[in-house]
């Protein structure tokens, strides 16, 4: 009887252990997907490049990203500074977009207000990266098909390997067209189906208001 005992109770360790292991498997799955996740933002300004040309296409989607952070700064102002008020075919490089925006600025309301610009020469290449503005409601300039647009949001699936890694595959981008405005301005780019190779770069704005105390006058002679 006694040896039965300990069989018994061996048993049910056994089987005790065997329940523990695959409970603690069923907790750490090899992987899984997350389809469908999107990223939207909403409530983009609405501005409608004021000439039919790629130099005020981006003046009017950067006023726009302004607009977004409580910055009235307009597309004309923009183009003027950018651009020599020029109207100009061909997309504008970024780079020199951004050095000729980057600057300390006073508007109209007393506000000083300091804007910064990220540029990339092609999406960026961390998804991570790519998706951070749109979860943080900004939409930001991409070029596509030689064309500036307002990115606003993104469509994927998400796999989660079993050490956490993830991978991205990208549906669908939202756009927005300068060019147009109300429900026409929306262009849907299904990338499943025609890839990344037609978008160029990226620009994204930073706005940082300075406090008064935080700034002196300059001192005229």
């Amino acid at each position: 009887m006694k040896a039965a005992g300990v069989l018994a109770t061996l048993f049910l360790a056994a089987a005790a252990l065997v329940l523990l292991t695959t409970t603690a498997f069923a907790q750490k799955p090899s992987g899984y997907l997350l389809p469908n996740q999107s990223a939207k933002v909403r409530n983009v300004p609405d501005v409608r490049a004021a000439q039919r040309c790629e130099s005020y296409a981006l003046a009017a989607d950067l006023e726009a990203m302004l607009r977004q952070q409580n910055v009235p700064i307009s597309q004309e102002a923009l183009a003027d500074r950018i651009f020599s008020g020029k109207c100009l075919d061909s997309p504008p490089e970024l780079g020199q977009v951004k050095h000729e925006l980057e600057d300390d600025y006073v508007l109209d309301d007393g506000r000083r207000v300091r804007v910064e610009a990220q540029v990339t020469t092609s999406l960026p290449t961390s998804p991570e990266a790519f998706l951070l503005p749109l979860l943080n409601g900004q939409a930001y300039v991409v070029y596509w098909r030689g064309h500036a647009y307002l990115l606003a949001g993104a469509l994927w699936d998400e796999t989660v390997a079993s050490g956490q890694q993830k991978q991205f595959s990208f549906r669908a981008f939202t756009l927005l067209d300068p060019f147009e405005s109300g429900a026409k301005r929306t262009v849907t780019v299904d990338v499943a189906k025609e890839g990344l190779s037609e978008f160029g770069g990226t620009l994204q704005v930073k706005v940082t208001e300075e406090k008064p105390s935080e700034w002196v006058p300059p001192v005229k002679w």
